[in-house]
């Protein structure tokens, strides 16, 4: 029953190595801890290997930066393989991990993942997945960034060293609060007031925002492309909405005061899509394209005609805004008053191309009849 009988034999303890250090042991030396050994462990192996608590700084991700520490000590540490992942050597001194932008002792979260212009959306997803992080602890945007809210000591380390996608990591700060400013009201604020508004901020969002402000709804009107025009405000309704810079795009003063922005014509509170933009007579096929390209509207949410005239069918604020800036190539975007509030799409195309079929008809009576 029995197969062997073997002697003890101890077995040489494993020392962690310093890593990213080179020829220099500058300081802070950076501690990785692993999963199971949190706040009160860390504490405590620190304490073993005799180190005061002013020697060192403990951070929210079970990170310890170790700024002063005797030989005796740092071997100490170095043989508690059970519960340190790894040390390493400050990152000014080594190029081969990313570097941890504007974070102090506080590590505060999340962390913003600044990716490579080569390394996609793709290639960011990968980056995450060999890292073991799940989509579940972090949110992907479409500036090469993704916002990480959770993450490991090991995950954390693995991230770092992944310079061939990732630029740096750097620890949330939060800005100062910015406060909008009124666009083009020169010395008259004259009413109404467009808001416009993120575009992650939908219909409930806007309503609760003049909510919080102690606007009445019948002071204002919500059109479908997420704009409120405010009728009536007071001063402190007004500073209340200024202050709300992460829901509110801009707040303008009604077109009418300016010329800068291409008016909307024909448009309601309903906005009704689709909008007819009309170009410049100077501005061809390729122009068109070029100017909403520029707008960052994709080819999908608009069709072409040959009347110099687009149809834009979707689009957001931000889009929206921009278009009616292009007054160097765009004439007028007007709303397509003619379609019935009850007519699908094909019908709103057909009451456009009504039109077209009259017009083209037309230009052929009027020139044979020369």
């Amino acid at each position: 029953s029995i197969v062997a009988i073997e002697c003890y034999r101890p077995v040489a303890k494993l020392e962690l190595t310093l890593q990213n250090c080179g020829n220099s042991r500058k300081m802070p030396l950076l501690f990785y801890f692993m999963d199971a050994c949190k706040s009160a462990c860390q504490l405590e192996i620190m304490q073993g290997a005799n180190i005061d608590k002013t020697k060192f700084n403990q951070t929210s991700l079970g990170i310890i930066m170790l700024n002063e520490g005797t030989d005796e000590q740092l071997t100490a540490l170095r043989g508690n393989t059970e519960s340190i992942v790894a040390i390493e050597c400050d990152g000014t001194v080594s190029t081969t991990k990313v570097p941890l932008e504007n974070c102090d002792d506080s590590m505060m979260k999340p962390l913003l993942i600044k990716f490579k212009n080569t390394c996609d959306a793709s290639c960011q997803l990968d980056t995450m997945k060999e890292a073991n992080i799940g989509k579940s602890n972090y949110s992907q945007t479409s500036l090469g960034i993704i916002t990480l809210n959770e993450v490991t000591d090991e995950q954390l380390m693995s991230l770092r060293g992944k310079t061939e996608s990732i630029v740096a990591i750097e620890c949330y700060r939060p800005v100062a609060k910015l406060e909008l400013t009124l666009q083009n009201c020169g010395n008259s604020r004259k009413m109404p007031l467009l808001f416009y508004f993120m575009d992650a901020c939908k219909s409930a969002c806007q309503l609760e925002i003049m909510q919080g402000a102690n606007i009445d709804k019948t002071k204002f009107n919500q059109t479908s492309l997420g704009i409120i025009m405010l009728n009536e405000v007071t001063d402190e309704q007004l500073k209340a909405l200024l202050d709300k810079s992460e829901n509110i795009a801009s707040i303008e003063c009604s077109s009418e005061v300016s010329t800068d922005d291409i008016p909307l014509d024909k448009c309601d509170d309903t906005m009704r899509m689709p909008l007819l933009i009309s170009f410049m007579d100077t501005c061809n096929a390729a122009c068109q394209l070029e100017t909403m390209q520029e707008a960052n509207v994709d080819k999908t949410k608009f069709g072409e005609t040959t009347l110099g005239i687009i149809m834009l069918n979707e689009v957001t604020d931000e889009q929206l805004k921009a278009l009616r800036r292009k007054s160097r190539t765009i004439t007028a975007i007007e709303c397509d008053s003619d379609a019935s509030s009850s007519s699908d799409a094909n019908e709103t195309n057909l009451s456009f191309w009504t039109k077209v079929i009259i017009t083209t008809i037309s230009g052929i009576f009027l020139l044979f009849s020369f």
